[in-house]
C-alpha cells in the first residue's frame, strides 16, 4: 500500500468536516491515512477491528463512523452534505469517495497496478461506484490512462453479484480468456487448453555444445593426433579463441594431406610459442618459413605449398637474405 497521501490543507474550509464532532474528524483522518487503504482509496476493514486499532471501544468509534457515512443536512444553510465514506457492513468495504480527486495516477504505469487491487476488494455496491469513479478519473487524465485501465480491467475477475448497479463504460473485458469472467448465463467461462510445449532452441552461446562431432580423419585418427587435437583445443580456449567447428574441420583436411607426424610437431611447436595458429618448426620436411617481427623476434610463416605445386619458379623473386640484390 501506499506509504503517502496527498491530503489538501481546505479540508479544515469544508463545510461537511467543520459540522463534524472531533471524534469523527479523528476518524476520518485515521481512514484517509491508515495503511492499509489502497492508492484506490478504499480497503476492506470492519468497524470493531478499527476501534480496537485507536483503542476505543465499538460503540464509540461506530457513533463518530456513522456521522461520516451518513448523508446529511449542512446546518442552517439547507445543503445536502455528501457521505464521506462509502461503507458496506457486510462485506467488510471502506472506501472515500473524494480519494482520487486529490491522489490522481501520476502515469498508467499506477494504473496498471490497480487492476490488482481492485480484484482483492470485496465485490458489493459500494465497489460498483468505486469502479465508476476510477472510469471517470483515467478519462479525465487522458488517453494513456484510459488505455492502461482498459488493458488491465480485462485481466479482473467480475464476480459482482446479479442485480447490482453494473459500473458505467467499460472497465471490464467480459470473456476475457485469461481474465477468469463469467460468461452471460453467469457461469464461469471454460478454462483455455494449455498450448503444448515447444522444446526450447538453443542459444548460441551453447551452440557448440550441441554440434555434431568433428571427424577426425584416418591419416590423423591415431592415439598421437588425438592427443594433439585435444591439447590444441584446449590451448586455444585459455587463450579465449576457441577454435569453431568449421575452422577445426579445415585445419584437419589440411594437415591430414602432411600426416600425422607432422601434425604432432607443429601442435608442440605452436603451443611452445603461444601462437594462435598453427605452424611447423624451422628446418622440418617442408618446413614453414618464418620473418623477422619489428621487435626483432621471429614470426610463424604458412606452411610452404606442397612441393610439384609451383614447379616452374622461373617468376619468383627471392626477397631473403641471400637472394639478388
Amino acid at each position: 500500500m501506499g506509504r503517502y497521501r496527498k491530503v489538501d490543507t481546505r479540508i479544515w474550509n469544508d463545510a461537511r468536516i467543520i459540522c463534524l464532532d472531533d471524534d469523527s474528524k479523528l476518524v476520518f483522518l485515521f481512514v484517509l491515512t491508515h495503511p492499509h487503504l489502497t492508492s484506490l482509496g478504499a480497503m476492506r476493514a470492519t468497524v470493531p477491528g478499527l476501534a480496537a486499532e485507536l483503542g476505543w471501544t465499538t460503540e464509540r468509534f461506530q457513533k463518530a463512523f456513522d456521522e461520516l457515512t451518513d448523508t446529511v443536512r449542512n446546518g442552517e444553510s439547507g445543503t445536502v452534505g455528501h457521505a464521506l465514506i462509502d461503507y458496506n457492513q457486510d462485506a467488510s468495504f471502506i472506501g472515500l469517495p473524494n480519494f482520487l480527486k486529490y491522489n490522481q495516477p501520476e502515469n498508467p504505469n499506477v494504473v496498471t497496478s490497480w487492476g490488482s487491487l481492485v480484484d482483492l476488494l470485496p465485490e458489493c455496491e459500494a465497489k460498483t461506484r468505486l469502479l465508476e469513479r476510477v472510469q471517470r478519473c483515467v478519462t479525465e487524465r487522458g488517453e494513456g490512462f484510459a488505455s492502461a485501465w482498459e488493458n488491465v480491467s480485462g485481466t479482473v475477475c467480475r464476480t459482482v453479484p446479479e442485480g447490482l448497479p453494473q459500473p458505467s463504460g467499460k472497465p471490464f473485458r467480459k470473456g476475457s480468456e485469461d481474465s477468469g469472467a463469467v460468461s452471460g448465463n453467469g457461469m464461469p467461462n471454460p478454462e483455455p487448453e494449455p498450448k503444448p510445449e515447444q522444446e526450447p532452441k538453443p542459444s548460441k552461446k551453447n551452440a557448440a555444445t550441441v554440434q555434431e562431432p568433428i571427424q577426425i580423419p584416418d591419416e590423423l585418427d591415431t592415439p598421437a593426433g588425438r592427443t594433439a587435437l585435444d591439447e590444441f583445443r584446449e590451448h586455444r580456449r585459455q587463450l579465449k579463441k576457441p577454435l569453431t567447428a568449421l575452422a577445426e574441420s579445415k585445419l584437419l583436411t589440411e594437415w591430414s594431406q602432411h600426416g600425422v607426424a607432422r601434425f604432432v610437431a607443429a601442435v608442440d611447436h605452436s603451443i611452445s610459442n603461444g601462437w594462435q595458429g598453427l605452424f611447423e618448426p624451422d628446418g622440418g620436411g617442408n618446413a614453414a618459413r618464418t620473418g623477422t617481427t619489428r621487435g626483432g623476434g621471429q614470426r610463424p610463416g604458412r606452411v610452404a605449398a606442397p612441393v610439384g605445386k609451383y614447379d616452374d619458379d622461373s617468376d619468383v623473386i627471392d626477397l631473403t637474405d641471400g637472394g639478388a640484390a
